[in-house]
């Protein structure tokens, strides 16, 4: 992976890993919302700290064109794109997030960035516009990974009953994660946390 790509830059310190399959109709999307990223005081995310690297596997559409057409739409966003066609048994999300991930720790390693981030979203999901300065802010209170929530988007073609629905099941797991810490805490795993941390066998 980013075998043709120059070289990290000296003040990388994020790198984000976009494993992709025939997302052509969104992956647009998903590379804005990571180009426009700020700071919490409101003032652009220094590109010089963070990297975007795309794998496209096995698509049967324009995925990595489209990627590569913002690239150069985008020139001061480092967004390497690289294309690669999988044997079918590794042609799944796990082994193509590992393939990036191995990536982004070997360019962040070569930066000299050994507290760097690797950030992993997919090509269909819309980060929020502090995506990264929220992922910073936590890893400097000492977190050994962040895990985030993915919401519908409500300006699509969604039934308002489904929205209820998801909202529903978030609410739900959020409280029974946290009646699950006040019955039983886990000092490794204190409340607040992600609730699909509540997915594992309890000491009951």
């Amino acid at each position: 992976m980013c075998r043709g790509a120059a070289g990290p830059n000296s003040a990388l310190s994020i790198c984000v890993v976009l494993p992709v399959r025939n997302e052509a109709a969104n992956l647009a999307d998903t590379l804005a919302a990571l180009a426009r990223q700020r700071t919490f005081s409101g003032t652009a995310f220094d590109r010089s700290h963070f990297e975007v690297l795309v794998l496209a596997n096995n698509r049967h559409d324009q995925s990595a064109r489209v990627a590569a057409d913002f690239s150069r739409a985008q020139p001061d966003l480092a967004l390497h794109v690289e294309e690669v066609t999988l044997p079918i048994a590794d042609a799944h999300i796990g082994h193509v997030r590992k393939l990036l991930m191995d990536a982004a720790c070997e360019r962040l390693s070569r930066a000299g960035a050994m507290n760097g981030i690797v950030a992993s979203t997919d090509g269909d999901s819309v980060v929020g516009v502090s995506w990264l300065a929220a992922l910073q802010r936590e890893f400097k209170l000492g977190v050994a990974a962040v895990g985030g929530r993915i919401m519908l988007n409500p300006k699509g073609p969604i039934e308002p009953h489904t929205l209820r629905r998801q909202r529903c099941d978030t609410a739900y797991k959020l409280a029974r994660a946290k009646l699950e810490y006040l019955v039983d805490p886990d000092p490794a795993d204190p409340w607040p946390r992600h609730q699909c941390a509540t997915w594992k066998t309890r000491r009951w």
